[in-house]
């Protein structure tokens, strides 16, 4: 459903676009962050995913992208949820290509 419809007439879409502005800016430098961290640093990438996949996504977000604790906090639900859903799917499609060049890897 809309959010206007589903929130009432006194929706404020400024306010609404300031905090989707500021999770886009989170999710960026998380990427890149988890990016340089587990294909950078780590020496199994695959394996560095993984367990990024199996932690708590809050505090991914808040050890990759700097942001403070209570920025999150004050963040609307909604928004939050499609951070974390974001930042879960990230996780996720890079497993897939670790594990496809895994397996062309071992294939020779």
């Amino acid at each position: 459903m809309h959010p206007v419809r589903r929130l009432g007439e006194d929706f404020d879409w400024r306010e609404y676009l300031k905090w989707e502005e500021i999770a886009d800016d989170i999710l960026e430098r998380v990427r890149r962050g988890l990016e340089h961290w587990c294909e950078n640093v780590q020496d199994d990438p695959l394996e560095c995913y993984y367990a990024h996949a199996g932690m708590d996504p809050y505090e991914i977000l808040l050890v990759y992208s700097g942001a403070r604790e209570d920025v999150l906090r004050r963040m609307p639900e909604s928004t939050y949820k499609s951070l974390e859903a974001a930042l879960t799917s990230f996780i996720e499609r890079k497993i897939r290509v670790w594990e496809r060049r895994a397996r062309a890897w071992w294939r020779g």
